[in-house]
C-alpha cells in the first residue's frame, strides 16, 4: 500500500495479488486521512468481470466526505449525483447540507489484463480518529458487475472478505497533505528561478538503509536570494516493523526541518512535524511538492539547476544516509527534472536574477511556488507599495490573491486569499502600515477595472486564507 503525501503525486501503487490479477480487490489510496483535511481520493480497479473490459465504475461517497468533485478522466463520461447529506458540515466558515453521493464513470474501458484509477477529491468531516470511511465501489462489464461494497463487521478482518469496499481510515494528525485547487501552496516560501529551457537530470539511484529504500530525490532550483528551499523524495519499507524520519541536516542550510501542512480553523499553515514522519512497515510514503517535505531554512548558497544539494536523513531504527537531491527547474515536480512551462518566454537564455524588477521576481516566485507541469500559472496584476505587493493568480479555472513582503533577501509570500486583500482596512489588520494599505487597495482597484469579469470571480471564488509564511507581516 502507498500513502500519497502530495496532490501533484496522484499516481498511486497498486496491490495486486500474487498469482491471479482476478483475485486482486479494489483499493483505494491514500489509505488515511485527518479529519478536516482535504484529500484526493484514488480508487484503483484491478480488473475486469470474468475476462469482460469494465466500462462503468459507480462510487457510492461515504458520508462525511464532503466537497466532493471527481477528477476528468480521458475517454471516460462523468455523471454526479447530488442528495442531502445526512446532516450538515461546515466548510471554510460555510454550512453545507448537501453535494455529491455518487460517481459514475462510463464509455471508457479497463481490460481484464489491466488496472486503472477513479479519482475523486473531497474533505473529510465529522470523524474521531479511526473511523473508517467505506466507498462501494461497482464495475460493470457489459451485463456483469462485480460490487466492492462489503463492510467488515466490528472485530472482523476485512481480508477475509470476498468483495470489500475501499477503506478510507480517519487519522489524529495529518499524513497527507491538503489538496487546495489554491495551488497546493506553502511548501517554498522564497525558492524561485527562471526557467533555463527545459534541461532534464537523469533520477538517481535509489539508496538502501537497512529495510529503507530511498528513491527520487530532488529539490527547486532557487534565487541567489531566496532564504528557502524544499526537498522531496520517496521512501519505502520494506520491513515488517514501522520506522520513523526524525530528522535531517545539510551544510548548504542553517536548519533543515520536516515540515507539514495543517488546518487552524479556516486557515492553512505550515508546521514542523517535531515528532517526525512515520514509515509504516510494507508501506510508502512520498515526500512532494504541495505535501510533507523537507524545508532547507537559512540557505548558504542558491540551488543551481543541474547540481546536488547533499542531506543526511536520520531514522529511528534504520540510522542514518546521506543523499544528493537532484536540482531540477523552478517547477520540478520529480527528480527526472519535470518542470512547468513559465509563464514568460527566456528561451534558451538564462535571464540575470541577482536584480529583477519587482513585479518579475514576484512572478517568477509565485509560480516557483504554484505552477505544475499540468497546470501553467497565470499572474495579473502586480501592484507594490514600498515593501508591500498584491498579485492576482489564475490556474485551472480558480484563482486568488497572494499578499507579499520583500525583505533584505526578496520577495516572499505572506498569504494567500481572495476579496479580502482588496480591502485597505482589512491589510491594515493583517500588519501592512496605513499609507501602504491605502496605496495597494486603490491600485489594486485601478489595474482589476480592466480584466475580463471572468478572471476577477476567479480571484472572488478563493475561500478562507492560506497562511504561507507567519512571522512576515
Amino acid at each position: 500500500m502507498t500513502k500519497i503525501a502530495s496532490a501533484t503525486a496522484l499516481a498511486a501503487t497498486m496491490l495486486i495479488c500474487s498469482t491471479s490479477l482476478a483475485l486482486a480487490h479494489a483499493s483505494l489510496t491514500p489509505r488515511e486521512a485527518a479529519n478536516g483535511a482535504s484529500v484526493k481520493v484514488a480508487i484503483a480497479i484491478p480488473h475486469g468481470c470474468d475476462g469482460a473490459p469494465t466500462d462503468t465504475v459507480i462510487i457510492k461517497l461515504p458520508e462525511g466526505f464532503v466537497s466532493v468533485k471527481p477528477q476528468v478522466k480521458a475517454g471516460w463520461t462523468i455523471e454526479i449525483t447530488k442528495a442531502d447529506y445526512a446532516k450538515s458540515y461546515e466548510l471554510h466558515g460555510k454550512k453545507m447540507t448537501s453535494g455529491p453521493v455518487e460517481i459514475k464513470w462510463t464509455g471508457g474501458s479497463v481490460p481484464d489484463d489491466q488496472f486503472d484509477e477513479f479519482v475523486v477529491r473531497g474533505t473529510v468531516q465529522g470523524f474521531d480518529a479511526g473511523a473508517a470511511l467505506p466507498f462501494a465501489t461497482t464495475q460493470l462489464c457489459g451485463v456483469a458487475s462485480v460490487a466492492w461494497d462489503q463492510v467488515p463487521a466490528e472485530g472482523r478482518d476485512a481480508h477475509s472478505l470476498e468483495h470489500p469496499a475501499p477503506v478510507l481510515t480517519v487519522t489524529p494528525t495529518a499524513v497527507d497533505a491538503p489538496d487546495h485547487k489554491h495551488g497546493a501552496v506553502a511548501h517554498k516560501h522564497g525558492a524561485a528561478a527562471q526557467d533555463h529551457g527545459g534541461m532534464s537530470m537523469d533520477a538517481p539511484a535509489a539508496i538502501t538503509l537497512g529495510d529503507l529504500e530511498i528513491s527520487g530525490a530532488f529539490t527547486r532550483a532557487t534565487l541567489p536570494s531566496a532564504k528557502v528551499g524544499g526537498g522531496f523524495l520517496t521512501i519505502v519499507n520494506k520491513g515488517g516493523e514501522a520506522d520513523r524520519l526524525i530528522g535531517a541536516a545539510s551544510p548548504v542550510a542553517e536548519k533543515v526541518q520536516l515540515h507539514q501542512m495543517k488546518m487552524e480553523g479556516d486557515v492553512m499553515k505550515m508546521a514542523e512535524l517535531e515528532h517526525g514522519i512515520e514509515i509504516p512497515a510494507g508501506e510508502t510514503v512520498v515526500l512532494a511538492p504541495g505535501g510533507l517535505h523537507i524545508m532547507f531554512m537559512g540557505l548558504k548558497q542558491a540551488f543551481e539547476e543541474g547540481s546536488a544539494i547533499p542531506v543526511t536523513l536520520t531514522f529511528e531504527k534504520a540510522g542514518t544516509v546521506e543523499v544528493q537531491l537532484q536540482v531540477g527547474a523552478v517547477g520540478a515536480d520529480a527528480a527526472t527534472g519535470t518542470h512547468a512551462p513559465m509563464h514568460h518566454d527566456h528561451g534558451a537564455t538564462p535571464v540575470d536574477q541577482a536584480g529583477p524588477g519587482d513585479v518579475d521576481a514576484i512572478t517568477t516566485l509565485l509560480k516557483s511556488i504554484f505552477e505544475t507541469p499540468a497546470s501553467p500559472l497565470l499572474i495579473a496584476p502586480v501592484v507594490v507599495s514600498g515593501e508591500y505587493a498584491i498579485a492576482g493568480w489564475s490556474q485551472d479555472g480558480s484563482g486568488g490573491r497572494a499578499l507579499l513582503r520583500k525583505a533584505a533577501s526578496g520577495w516572499a509570500v505572506h498569504l494567500c486569499s481572495g476579496d479580502g486583500l482588496k480591502d485597505a482596512g482589512n491589510l491594515v489588520r493583517i500588519g501592512v502600515p496605513d499609507a501602504d494599505a491605502q496605496q495597494l487597495a486603490a491600485d489594486l482597484a485601478k489595474a482589476e477595472s480592466t480584466l475580463d469579469p471572468a478572471l476577477l470571480a476567479q480571484f472572488s471564488a478563493f475561500d478562507g486564507t492560506v497562511m504561507v509564511d507567519d512571522d512576515l507581516i
